[in-house]
């Protein structure tokens, strides 16, 4: 049910269950439960969460979905570990931010709305590596932080901003394709002063692109 035990705390190891064959209920993150925390979360496979009312989700390590997270708004999820998605991941116009101060994977072919690399004040040498593609409907940020492209396979779709701090973030892809295929879009920030290092990038989608930092380009440049 939602919450059956009580609303989880930051000392919690959550695990939401298969119920599909008994009560088919499963937990609600929304104004009636407030937001929710836990040390971990695992979604086993036929289970859910849903997250409404813009609240959010904070967990201390990692989260491993194998079933269905579903957002419907601006809700913000926040990880201290690893993102790791095996199921379905239904992002509504949410935040998913990492915050990892060690190593660790961004796992799965997930599709966020926004999403934010800060690694806990810890600076570039902490490596957020793609285990996967990823594509990011909106914004990707990386305030501190290196994300890291370990396969010619992990693409990266972008279809908002991408910005990079200049001082603690760096975007570390020397094999794949980056495509920008949103529509009225910023490639960099002018706030930034910062040399962008990509390998292939792929320019689609609608409206103006504004590159706004130097462009280094290994590879292909595709419009």
């Amino acid at each position: 049910g939602n919450w059956d035990n009580g609303i989880p705390t930051n000392a919690n190891t959550v695990q939401i269950p298969d119920v599909s064959a008994g009560s088919n209920r499963y937990p609600i993150i929304d104004n009636t439960s407030g937001d929710a925390d836990a040390a971990s979360l695992t979604i086993d496979a036929n289970a859910s969460l849903t997250i409404n009312d813009a609240r959010s989700l904070t967990v201390v390590d990692g989260l491993s979905n194998s079933g269905t997270i579903s957002v419907t708004d601006a809700s913000n999820i926040t990880l201290g570990e690893s993102w790791t998605n095996l199921g379905t991941f239904t992002p509504g116009t949410s935040t998913v931010t990492l915050t990892s101060d060690a190593n660790t994977n961004i796992s799965g072919g997930s599709s966020f709305y926004n999403l934010v690399i800060d690694a806990a004040g810890t600076g570039a040498g902490v490596v957020f590596s793609s285990n996967s593609a990823i594509d990011v409907d909106n914004d990707f940020t990386i305030t501190d932080g290196e994300y890291r492209v370990t396969s010619a396979s992990h693409t990266t779709n972008i279809g908002g901003n991408l910005r990079v701090d200049e001082t603690n973030g760096v975007f570390n892809d020397a094999l794949s394709i980056i495509t920008f295929d949103g529509s009225t879009q910023d490639i960099g920030s002018a706030l930034e002063t910062i040399s962008l290092a990509f390998n292939d990038i792929v320019i689609s989608g609608t409206g103006t692109k504004t590159v706004q930092n130097t462009l280094d380009i290994e590879g292909n440049l595709s419009i």
